[in-house]
């Protein structure tokens, strides 16, 4: 989405009912760019086996993440796990 690192963090937080991705520090709300960002990104991807997404991440966390949640919407056939399933292979 273009957010600097490090930055200040971002959570998901609810706001009239709805899931909203603030920014706590700042007060600024991520919401709409998240969700732009993830439409225009994964419709410029072709076929994809799988994703490895960030365990926990407001944005990327497989079950509640925003963008993790527009991919599996997206891809349902995919094949998703996060960065605590991938384990180095040592030669």
């Amino acid at each position: 989405m273009g957010l600097g690192v490090p930055r200040p963090k971002i959570r998901i937080v609810r706001k009239a009912g709805r899931r909203c991705l603030i920014q706590p520090k700042t007060g600024r709300d991520f919401t709409s760019a998240m969700n732009r960002f993830s439409r225009k990104f994964l419709s410029s991807l072709g076929h994809v086996d799988g994703f490895i997404l960030k365990s926990r991440s407001p944005s990327c966390d497989i079950r509640k993440g925003f963008f993790g949640l527009a991919a599996r919407r997206r891809y349902p056939k995919a094949f998703f796990t996060d960065e605590g399933h991938v384990h180095a292979v040592r030669h």
